[in-house]
C-alpha cells in the first residue's frame, strides 16, 4: 500500500549541500512533485543531489531560477528512492530559496 507523503516541507536552502530527507529503513520513496521558490531580488542557482551508497548523483546542477519565481522541478519527478537515500540541496547564496519534495511511500 502506498502513503502520500511530504519528504521535504518548505524548507529554505543554503549555500552549502545539505541533507533534506533519508528514505526510512524497509521503505521506498518515489518522488511525485518537487518545487523551489526564489524569494530574492536576483536570479539564484539551484543544485539538487540525490544518493544512497556510493556516490550521490546531481540532478539538477546550477540551475537558474528567476527572481521571485516559483519553478517546478520535473527532474526530479518519479525518481525512485530506496531505503537509505538522501537527497541533498543548495542555492549558491543561501537563505533565499524554498524547497519542497513530496511523493509516495511504499513499505
Amino acid at each position: 500500500m502506498t502513503t502520500a507523503a511530504r519528504f521535504v516541507a518548505g524548507s529554505t536552502l543554503t549555500n552549502a549541500a545539505v541533507t533534506y530527507y533519508t528514505t526510512p529503513a524497509n521503505t521506498t520513496a518515489i518522488i511525485k512533485n518537487a518545487t523551489a521558490c526564489n524569494t530574492s531580488a536576483s536570479p539564484v542557482k539551484l543544485t539538487v543531489t540525490i544518493g544512497g551508497t556510493g556516490v550521490p548523483q546531481t540532478i539538477i546542477s546550477a540551475r537558474t531560477i528567476g527572481p521571485g519565481a516559483t519553478d517546478s522541478l520535473p527532474e526530479l519527478v518519479n525518481q525512485v528512492l530506496p531505503a537509505g537515500t538522501i537527497i541533498s540541496a543548495k542555492d549558491d547564496t543561501g537563505a533565499v530559496t524554498g524547497f519542497e519534495v513530496s511523493g509516495v511511500t511504499i513499505p
